[in-house]
């Protein structure tokens, strides 16, 4: 049993210095499915079930709890992720609204050139003699 907590004390330990650990250099994707993982063993091996158990004494060797420091990391991974997301939409919006624009102004000007076009083209414009009266 005691090699078992070894081996997911340091599987914890990697999951954290990988996803949640200031200095990890990680690709996103891959800090997210560490931080993921390193959320699910906390969730399973916090359970009450390992706490403590009067049927199996043993379980209770395996209850893991998550210690304040690291509690603190994980809210401010968290707290930077949901800023960096809330930025990425922002300058979507932002390169969105920027390309609808330039598009408009594009369509603006070209229906106006049109428009001076057939203004200055004489032929394009009724021959105004026919029409006065002499």
């Amino acid at each position: 049993m005691n090699d078992l907590i070894v081996r997911r004390d340091q599987i914890v330990q990697t999951l954290f210095e990988v996803g949640v650990s200031i200095s990890s250099g990680a690709l996103l994707k891959v800090k997210t499915t560490a931080f993921s993982t390193l959320g699910n063993i906390y969730w399973l091996f916090s359970s009450d079930i390992f706490y403590s158990s009067s049927h199996r004494p043993n379980l209770s060797k395996l209850n893991l709890s998550c210690h304040p420091d690291l509690q603190e990391r994980i809210e401010q991974f968290v707290t930077e992720e949901v800023e960096n997301f809330r930025n990425t939409i922002l300058s979507i919006r932002s390169r969105l609204e920027e390309e609808t624009r330039t598009r408009l102004e594009e369509k603006a000007l070209k229906m106006l050139e049109a428009s001076l076009r057939k203004r200055r083209d004489p032929e394009q414009r009724p021959n105004r003699t026919r029409n006065r009266k002499t």
